[in-house]
């Protein structure tokens, strides 16, 4: 199914800040001082799909995405699930439904960084091997999710705003409150390919972690394009340290990307259905 190219990911950003409040910058500054404090945390989101391509298809549909992260030293986590009801239509053609169940893992585990991917029906299973990153940061966090390819960054509000000065313009709007946390509401403006494109995006990041809890993109026009609003957010509630270890499935072939590694074809197996 086609997928929109957003620009979440950032021309200049304007870091501009409330009449009498802190800029921009300095509300960056303090969620990641917070986001240093971030060992685990896992955040629930519904989301809403109402996607467009002129000429071609409509796509609507609703879901439900789970976010987990963790690290612990050099150690990390983090991994998306994504389960969701589309409704897909052709131009002059018949609407036909369909679930979609997909999740990516990544694990790194102090010696390797491990990229696991399942999607499908029958699931599809791709693995990566590569090397450890160099940088100690939650970066490595940062996850494509459903169509429209919103963004959801976890603990990582400069890797966020890194992005975001690549392409786009921010401002602060005021405070929020999701999930029972409160939250500091940005305006992002990017420039646009064509007319189904957003141009804007509104979000709410969680004023202690600077994580996204709230995301929705607009069409110029104003409607909605997909939103996700954070249902349950919890933090530092002690992971299971397990969770740093990865073992591939059995008969998956692996795509090694580490130095020295042979060359190989694929690293796609197909599995039975899961519930």
């Amino acid at each position: 199914m086609p997928r929109t190219k957003w620009p979440l990911l950032g021309v200049i950003v304007l870091f501009t800040g409330l009449a009498g409040g802190e800029t921009l910058d300095e509300a960056i500054r303090r969620m990641a001082e917070g986001a240093k404090a971030v060992r685990d945390l896992t955040v629930r989101y519904e989301t809403k799909i109402d996607e467009s391509v002129p000429g071609d298809f409509l796509f609507k549909g609703s879901g439900v995405t789970e976010l987990q992260t963790a690290r612990e030293g050099n150690l990390r986590l983090f991994r998306i699930l994504s389960r969701s009801t589309i409704t897909t239509t052709p131009t002059g053609g018949i609407a036909r439904r369909s679930e979609r169940h997909e999740s990516s893992t990544r694990v790194i585990d102090g010696k390797f960084d491990w990229l696991e991917t399942r999607s499908g029906q029958p699931v599809r299973v791709s693995v990566v091997k590569l090397p450890m990153p160099d940088g100690p940061g939650m970066g490595a966090g940062l996850f494509i999710i459903g169509p429209g390819d919103p963004c959801v960054l976890a603990a990582d509000p400069e890797a966020l705003f890194q992005a975001i000065r690549m392409e786009g313009t921010a401002r602060m709007t005021g405070k929020g409150t999701v999930a029972g946390r409160p939250t500091t509401q940005i305006k992002v403006t990017y420039r646009t390919g064509r007319p189904s494109d957003a141009d804007a995006a509104f979000l709410d990041l969680d004023d202690a972690t600077g994580t996204v809890l709230a995301f929705k993109s607009l069409r110029p026009q104003g409607s909605t394009l997909y939103s996700q609003t954070a249902t349950r957010f919890e933090v530092n509630t002690g992971l299971d340290r397990k969770l740093f270890t990865y073992s591939p499935p059995p008969e998956v072939k692996i795509r090694d990307q580490t130095p020295g590694a042979k060359p190989r074809d694929g690293g796609l197996k197909k599995t039975p259905p899961t519930e």
